[in-house]
């Protein structure tokens, strides 16, 4: 499983600032959180972990986030898409159904568990 350490950091609107602060909220698997901390200290920031929460029933084998992780990473979330659905399925060797499919029931997972994260 590919760490998410590097596209974390990319991302924009992940975080809030928060009396001169940044404070980021993360869904990632306990063994990611070390390699996302490390990876911020070597950009020279000062880390802190605030708070863990485990959730529980986010059942995603290293396919499913391998499949997330890749769609991300080629575009096909980025607004305009820089990857189609064909394209992105005919890169992973599956038809497009089958990727469109697979996709939008793990981001309804994802999406399930992040709302009641940020319920709580």
């Amino acid at each position: 499983m590919r760490c998410c350490c590097e596209s974390l950091l990319r991302q924009e609107g992940v975080y809030d600032v928060q009396k001169e602060r940044i404070v980021w909220r993360v869904l990632a698997h306990d063994r990611e959180i070390p390699s996302l901390i490390d990876a911020l200290k070597m950009r020279g920031a000062s880390v802190e972990l605030l708070e863990s929460v485990e959730v529980k029933d986010l059942d995603f084998n290293g396919s499913s986030s391998d499949l997330l992780l890749t769609a991300l990473e080629e575009g096909y979330f980025d607004v305009p898409r820089r990857v189609s659905t064909n394209e992105l399925a005919r890169k992973l060797g599956k038809s497009p159904a089958t990727l469109s499919i697979t996709l939008r029931r793990n981001v309804k997972k994802i999406l399930k568990h992040c709302a009641m994260l940020y319920a709580s």
